[in-house]
């Protein structure tokens, strides 16, 4: 059990009526049930059905939307509409005697703001209790003129992200502190949560989202308080010790039993943060290859697939040219063309604007190429759920935008994987290639091998290995301030591998020393640098190093050996 040395302030909040509409049970704030009642909000199937009604969600036990409500004396405004269904017969069974979920975070939200934490106001909470069943029940929030903390962060330049973090962390530690000393918890907290408003002259207001995940008691006990904080720390990408503990330090101020044992409790959070992300991490492999809020199942013709959640809206009759007969959409430029398969780039407009997609298909000739494919992930499936795992460790990979495969009797025919372009970007060959004849300049050389040594420790360290891990497969763009970035494509020849040996890392780093011996302007000792990043992230026992060494050279060799024998 833990205490706060005080109190938070409580303010008075506004009376509450009660009305009966429809056989629905209504609680709503005194000052907001004029424009409820005369807008129609209480009539909320014949407003979901509205024109004026924009949907959310819509799934078998919740649907969602936002609409805009006026009467003729209070005014207008919008509002969105929160519908918890009931449609099995267990769940009607199980809610008998349940409390409806509307009132509870109803109760929740008023807590909180009688303790002044910030959160989306609640207008009504209602439920319907036919024979005393719990059929449905509905909750209407004011929508706010914010952003999700997970979109703010990612729209934010790297200083501007820092600032943010460094100046939020205590105002969002402290309303938690809050939240938690009133006895409200929020289970399974993310950064998408947190909603940031831009209030005039540029300040930031940070309010606590989540209703739904929110529970009341009469103490939140110190493990609960240590879950939601790491909850809240594995949600957010790129987090740095030095943030987390400035976090932390601003949580524990004023509670003696966390001041007290500071270290040991943020070395369990820290512990904990890591096995939440590794845990969302595994999460997001499972549901990439399903329909969720986040992903969606493809299905053209014969094609059985999955895409982002309104990530590429390509027609069916456009996609439908892909799979068949092998067909590139209109004027797309093809950049490889083989009886295996083929891949072309097209511009294509997502809804957002027009981008450019790269559309990779592979065909499987022959019965030994059907073979290899009978029962097993080995085309568009596979490397749609490598990418995601790749993406969500933090490697930079291609943006993967849709797959999709046509299998029968469990061997895959052909299969389609459609990425986006990386703008500006040249494979590591060519970049090289190009600015060989001016002459590179020793300091982009160096940053080159170094930013490649880092990168192939990054994705052992995170359980990968590229048996074809290629000059060609890496992709290179140069930032503003003049550095290297690069990106992984082409990863059919990647495979995971729990803490990969030393073989296997010496494989890799083996065929990138090949192509190194082969690219005109880079000298002897530029893969010793790339050797250097590599093994100042990711070190190899000293008795070891030798062996190792000798590893890559002798694949290097074998590598280089064979490519004199085909010329």
């Amino acid at each position: 059990m833990t205490s706060d040395p005080e109190p938070p302030m409580m303010v008075e909040l506004g009376p509450v009526s009660e009305v009966d509409s429809r056989g629905v049970k209504w609680r709503m704030r005194r000052e907001t049930s004029n424009i409820l009642k005369r807008g129609g909000a209480l009539d909320f199937w014949a407003r979901a059905e509205s024109r004026e009604a924009q949907s959310l969600e819509a799934s078998p036990g919740r649907m969602a939307f936002r609409t805009e409500i006026s009467a003729p004396g209070p005014g207008s405004m919008d509002i969105e509409v929160t519908i918890f269904l009931r449609p099995r017969v267990r769940d009607v069974a199980r809610s008998l005697m349940g409390a409806a979920r509307a009132r509870r975070i109803w109760h929740a939200a008023r807590i909180l703001e009688q303790v002044r934490v910030p959160t989306p106001r609640v207008l009504a909470a209602g439920f319907r209790r036919p024979a005393g069943f719990l059929r449905e029940d509905v909750l209407i929030t004011e929508v706010l003129d914010a952003t999700p903390g997970d979109e703010y962060l990612r729209l934010l330049l790297a200083d501007d992200r820092a600032r943010v973090l460094r100046v939020g962390a205590p105002v969002l530690a402290q309303a938690l502190r809050q939240a938690h000393a009133a006895g409200v918890r929020i289970r399974d907290l993310e950064v998408r949560d947190i909603l940031i408003a831009e209030e005039p002259g540029g300040a930031r207001q940070i309010i606590l989202g989540g209703l739904e995940k929110m529970s009341v008691g009469t103490v939140v006990s110190l493990g609960s308080r240590l879950d939601d904080l790491a909850s809240l720390g594995a949600s957010i990408d790129g987090l740095s010790r030095a943030e987390q503990l400035r976090f932390f330090d601003a949580y524990a101020d004023g509670i003696p039993v966390i001041e007290r044992h500071r270290r040991a409790y943020l070395r369990m959070m820290g512990a904990h943060v890591e096995t939440l992300r590794e845990r969302r991490r595994r999460k997001l492999e499972r549901d990439c290859l399903g329909t969720n809020a986040d992903f969606r199942r493809l299905r053209v013709g014969a094609c059985r697939g999955h895409t982002i959640r309104g990530a590429i809206e390509l027609g069916r009759e456009e996609i439908a040219h892909i799979p068949a007969a092998g067909l590139p959409l209109p004027k797309a430029t093809v950049l490889k063309d083989a009886p295996e398969g083929r891949v072309y780039e097209q511009t294509v407009d997502l809804g957002v604007g027009a981008v450019t997609i790269i559309v990779k298909q592979k065909r499987r000739i022959g019965a030994a190429g059907l073979m290899k494919t009978f029962c097993r992930r080995v085309g568009a499936e596979r490397a749609w759920r490598m990418l995601w795992a790749m993406k969500s460790r933090g490697l930079p990979v291609e943006e993967p935008l849709a797959a999709f495969e046509r299998r029968s009797l469990g061997f895959t025919f052909d299969s389609t994987l459609i990425t986006r372009k990386v703008e500006g970007a040249e494979n590591l060959l060519d970049f090289v290639a190009s600015r060989a004849s001016a002459g590179l300049a020793p300091a982009l050389r160096g940053d080159l091998a170094r930013a490649v040594g880092a990168l192939v420790a990054r994705m052992h360290e995170a359980g990968f290995v590229q048996r074809d891990l290629k000059a060609p497969n890496v992709l290179v763009r140069i930032d503003g301030s003049g550095r290297p970035e690069l990106t992984l494509i082409d990863v059919d020849g990647v495979s995971r591998v729990k803490d990969p040996p030393t073989a296997l890392c010496a494989r890799d780093l083996g065929r990138l020393a090949a192509d190194f011996a082969r690219m005109p302007g880079i000298h002897a000792t530029d893969f010793a640098r790339t050797l250097d990043a590599y093994l100042s992230r990711r070190p190899v026992a000293p008795e070891e190093k030798r062996e190792f060494i000798a590893l890559i050279r002798a694949r290097a060799e074998e590598i280089l050996r064979r490519h004199d024998a085909k010329l």
